[in-house]
């Protein structure tokens, strides 16, 4: 990767966003896809999940292993 293609990358807005849980503490699929499509919309260039909004910390690693599997 270029510096100019990686500064293309990294340029913009990134929102840290939180991560929704189901009632039964589950990652809610359903309602990430949602916030993603509406971060899009909006222009935003990339999203900080499982970290920055304080949920990370309690994720388990495999909670933490979906959400990069699935949106990384």
């Amino acid at each position: 990767m270029t510096k100019e293609s990686l500064n293309d990358t990294l340029c913009g807005v990134w929102s840290a966003s939180p991560t929704p849980f189901t009632r039964k503490m589950e990652i809610d699929i359903q309602s990430i896809e949602r916030m993603v499509e509406h971060h899009i919309k909006l222009g935003v260039k990339g999203l900080f999940l499982a970290g920055t909004c304080g949920e990370g910390a309690w994720m388990t690693n495999d909670q933490r292993r979906q959400l990069v599997q699935n949106y990384g």
